[in-house]
């Protein structure tokens, strides 16, 4: 147990961690509740965020919390993610580049009887992160000003994942989440000379606790394996409020007033997927999802919130069976891609994204350790009517770090 104690430090701590965070994500994050973070972290990420039938073998799976009956019944697992992201936004033939480093998820797992495992931890649901100025000049008229947007913060998610094994070929799963945060938003008019000048704040506070439902049907074919897996969760209401900052030259607070919204909805989402694993070494996987936010209640004026569908898929080669316990696990590749029809329709157009990942499983010697890097790129948006078009190339380090608390020692 030599990693126990720094690794259930960093537990306790990174609700601190999550919320010191301040990242780039899109000018499109102002909408609601920001961009949603989808596709799986940890193994998951390697494979285009696939992994809703994929069972928590030497890893943890944060898509379906049926897959943890994988899990071996002596093992602890701990799962760690950090996030490298180099974003380029390109608009009206301007363009610049942003560049950030996150903690992404950090989570535990256990399997205390047969019958049941667990997992526990916290990481991003959604993130808001921009920072853009318009300089404007009125024709036939000596004055200019500028307008600087800057916005930042975005949603947590905390949850606690319950596996059931009720048959050798099924389990059912149970994840409890309590999703938290603010966002901070501001519009500065900054005119040139002496003239009047005023700062718009606004900050969002969003809150809700949310029950996600698993299935994991799995069968063994000699060495190989076939798994299918459902995920579903309930329209959940949320507690949304915005706090209103007025100022004006000199920074004098002209106006202050509040918005609470009653009719602001997490919307229900249903996810499905297969994998096949052969012989412990190959494994082919695929999901698809769905959840409908044009009910959210989070549309405005020109935006309009839509049903997302996302589908992805992924491959894994390990160049060896991979081992069940006392042996790491062997080197393997990954590559996966996805394509996301977006939540967002902006002037009649949707906002798609679709993007690739691809990266490595590196064993640690003498530990039962794996060390995994991650490439991802992806875009979305488009530069039509003077929007933003984006690109992201992301590097992620995850590793999983695994020990054995209840295995019995023999004496002489």
């Amino acid at each position: 147990m030599k990693y126990s104690s720094w690794i259930i430090l960093l537990l306790l701590n990174l609700p601190l961690f999550v919320a010191g965070q301040n990242s780039y994500s899109s000018p499109y994050s102002f909408v609601g509740i920001g961009d949603i973070i989808d596709g799986g972290k940890s193994r998951t990420g390697l494979m285009g965020g696939t992994g809703i039938a994929s069972g928590s073998g030497n890893y943890i799976n944060n898509l379906n919390p049926a897959g943890l009956y994988a899990m071996d019944s002596l093992a602890v697992l701990f799962d760690l993610e950090v996030d490298f992201v180099n974003s380029n936004w390109k608009s009206l033939g301007n363009s610049s580049s942003h560049k950030d480093a996150n903690l992404n998820y950090l989570a535990f797992a256990t399997r205390p009887t047969k019958n049941w495992a667990f997992s526990f931890g916290i990481s991003p649901f959604s993130k808001s992160g921009y920072e853009m100025t318009d300089y404007i000049s009125l024709p036939g008229d000596d004055f200019s000003y500028s307008k600087v947007f800057e916005g930042s913060g975005g949603v947590n998610t905390f949850f606690l994942s319950n596996s059931f094994s009720v048959h050798k070929n099924i389990s059912l799963g149970l994840k409890l989440s309590y999703l938290f945060g603010n966002q901070f938003f501001s519009e500065e008019v900054i005119p040139d000379g002496d003239y009047y000048q005023y700062n718009l704040e606004e900050t969002r506070y969003t809150s809700t606790f949310n029950a996600e439902y698993g299935l994991n049907l799995h069968k063994d074919f000699g060495e190989s394996n076939l798994s299918l897996g459902l995920i579903y969760s309930n329209r959940q209401k949320m507690n949304y409020r915005s706090e209103f900052l007025i100022y004006g030259s000199n920074g004098l607070l002209i106006n202050q007033y509040n918005v609470s919204s009653t009719d602001v909805y997490l919307p229900q989402k249903l996810g499905t997927g297969f994998a096949f694993n052969y012989k412990k070494r190959l494994v082919i996987s695929s999901d698809f999802s769905v959840q409908d936010w044009s009910n959210s209640g989070l549309s405005s004026g020109n935006i309009s919130m839509l049903d997302e569908r996302r589908y992805s898929a992924g491959i894994e080669y390990s160049f060896k069976q991979r081992p069940i316990m006392k042996r790491t696990p062997p080197f393997a590749i990954f590559v996966g891609g996805f394509y996301d029809e977006g939540n967002i329709k902006i002037y009649g157009k949707r906002l798609d994204k679709f993007g690739f990942s691809t990266g490595i499983e590196i064993p640690v010697k003498r530990s039962i350790n794996s060390l995994r890097l991650i490439y991802s790129y992806d875009e979305y948006g488009f530069q039509e009517n003077g929007l933003t078009k984006i690109t992201n190339h992301s590097v992620k380090l995850s590793f999983t770090l695994q020990d054995y608390w209840f295995m019995r020692r023999k004496y002489e």
